[in-house]
């Protein structure tokens, strides 16, 4: 897509009314209707007042990583545009596409989605926010499935995901370019504004119905956050329909409606592009503001882009939002959005700045000290942008044949600041030596705090260290340790065994050196478990 939200979800829906808005005199100009809605003529009740801190953290993950018949643009041609952007500019490392897949990474594999959950658990993330889409298209009676919807698939039928929750975020564009000239050609086929709320209602019963219905959706105080990425976008259709029963506010109150005959609340989202945009989106009476690839106010490169965000976009976009709440008597919320880079050239986009991992976590802590100043307004709730959008630069997840700038550590740094964990770069595997069992097993534990669930190799040497000693063997900690995983607040496999080679089972003391080889792949970080040496001594 790629204008992927970013937000984050607080609580409580707005109760918008229904209620006919100053027709605009210039069905084309957004800047009219703006003008014509004005709240002096047309009062919606307050949104409620939300006094919880909810001190979450989130990502959004992109879902479009699998071939779609409803979107007009084939993901495959998306995916293989990363690929050559990165044969052609080798030294822009930090994007090579080759993960679990050479090749096409595909969001309908259950064993890909399955990593992604845990790589999310090991980043200390609290839920993921999946992108989906609907085809509104002309043509399509009834509407075409909704698309993107693979990867939340697979989270909902994977055997981990109660290790986090789970929220959907939606754009306007259904599966076109966002202009108005898809609108007008609709209704100049003899769409009315009953046609466009009727597919919308549509649309939302089927989240209903798949989604918002999961146990492990995303939930604030009982409600249901959905996440509307551009929302300023929804006076298009108004625009072109020139009826008020298709202004944002009243499409809002469509969505409260249809989630709540289900009989559960609906918590709405509005992402914001533009601080100019803040104002209406609070006025039409969302539960919170966020925004989504901010731009890049100061400058090019990633220093002018991370202070953009802490000067200008944080303390901007929330200042509107408190005077919009005070103007209109409402209780929005400012969920303030994170970024690891951007990075949209594969695409035909711009460059804003990516970060290494050291930067990347003094934003996260820049970001933290922010909303813990304003917690009543932000709820201390953070939004990453994004755990897995390639093709803008934008990547959070750990990826384990992938140089992200020397290093995944970007998940590390997310977890080490969630954690309150020392600065700095990653932390070595711990591990520990039991003893000899049966005569020649030698067994242990091992594990990385940075990928708490992921399996940590470990390599035995003989009479010397690495280096210098003899190569005997290698383990993985593929046997289960409840005393790791209670004693850490872990998950996973911690427990490994090793076999002493028949050579040494002599009834002879032997040196040995165990390795606990870290999960970056990194060598600098691998490290010596137990005493070095190991005096051990097998028999047949």
């Amino acid at each position: 897509m790629h204008r992927m939200v970013t937000l984050l979800i607080a609580t409580m829906p707005a109760l918008a009314c229904l209620d006919r808005v100053a027709e605009p005199e210039n069905k084309t100009a957004q800047t009219q209707l703006i003008e014509n809605c004005d709240p002096d003529v047309t009062v919606c009740e307050p949104t409620p007042v939300q006094s919880s801190t909810y001190n979450l953290r989130g990502a959004f993950y992109f879902s479009g990583w699998h071939p779609d018949a409803c979107f007009y643009r084939p993901n495959q041609q998306l995916w293989d545009d990363v690929i050559e952007w990165n044969e052609q500019h080798p030294s822009d490392g930090y994007r090579q596409p080759h993960w679990w897949h050479d090749g096409y990474y595909d969001n309908d594999s259950q064993v890909l989605v399955d990593k992604q959950i845990l790589g999310m658990y090991d980043a200390a993330l609290d839920f993921v926010v999946f992108q989906t889409g609907w085809n509104l298209a002309l043509e399509s009676t009834p509407p075409c499935p909704p698309f993107w919807t693979h990867a939340i698939a697979r989270f909902k039928t994977s055997q981990y995901k109660s290790l986090l929750r789970f929220a959907i975020s939606w754009h306007e564009e259904d599966n076109y370019p966002t202009n108005a000239n898809r609108w007008v050609a609709r209704r100049d086929a003899g769409w009315t504004v009953a046609d466009y709320r009727s597919r919308f209602a549509t649309m939302v019963g089927y989240w209903r119905d798949n989604f918002l219905s999961d146990a492990q959706y995303l939930t604030l105080d009982g409600r249901l956050p959905i996440f509307i990425l551009g929302t300023y976008d929804l006076l298009t259709p108004y625009s072109v329909f020139g009826d008020s029963l298709a202004h944002p506010r009243n499409m809002i109150k469509l969505l409260r409606d249809v989630v709540a005959s289900g009989g559960r609340q609906a918590y709405v989202v509005g992402i914001a592009w533009t601080i100019d945009q803040v104002d209406s989106i609070v006025r039409w009476g969302v539960d919170a503001v966020s925004g989504y690839n901010y731009g890049n106010v100061y400058g090019s490169d990633w220093a002018t882009y991370a202070r953009s965000y802490r000067d200008y976009w944080w303390p901007n976009m929330a200042n509107v939002v408190s005077l919009a709440n005070s103007r209109y008597g409402m209780n929005a919320r400012y969920f303030p959005p994170t970024i690891a880079g951007y990075d949209a050239r594969p695409i035909g986009g711009g460059f804003r700045g990516v970060s290494t991992q050291n930067q990347y976590e003094l934003h996260l802590q820049e970001a933290r000290s922010f909303i813990g100043g304003q917690s009543s307004l932000t709820g201390e709730v953070l939004l990453n942008c994004c755990w897995s959008e390639w093709s803008e630069g934008s990547i959070l997840e750990r990826a384990s044949h992938i140089s992200f700038q020397k290093g995944t550590g970007h998940a590390d740094a997310h977890r080490r600041v969630r954690k309150g964990l020392a600065t700095g770069l990653r932390q070595p595997p711990r591990g520990w030596i039991d003893g000899i069992y049966n005569n020649y097993v030698l067994e242990g534990r091992a594990l990385d705090d940075d990928a708490p669930s992921q399996l940590v190799e470990v390599h035995f040497y003989i009479n010397g260290p690495y280096g210098t000693g003899t190569y005997i063997g290698a383990a993985g900690t593929d046997h289960y340790r409840g005393d790791v995983n209670s004693t850490f607040g872990v998950i996973g496999n911690h427990g490994w065994k090793f076999e002493i080679p028949p050579s040494y089972r002599d009834g002879q003391p032997h040196p040995m050196y165990v390795y606990g080889i870290d999960t970056s792949g990194e060598e600098a970080y691998n490290v010596t478990i137990g005493p070095a040496p190991y005096w051990f001594t097998a028999y047949p």
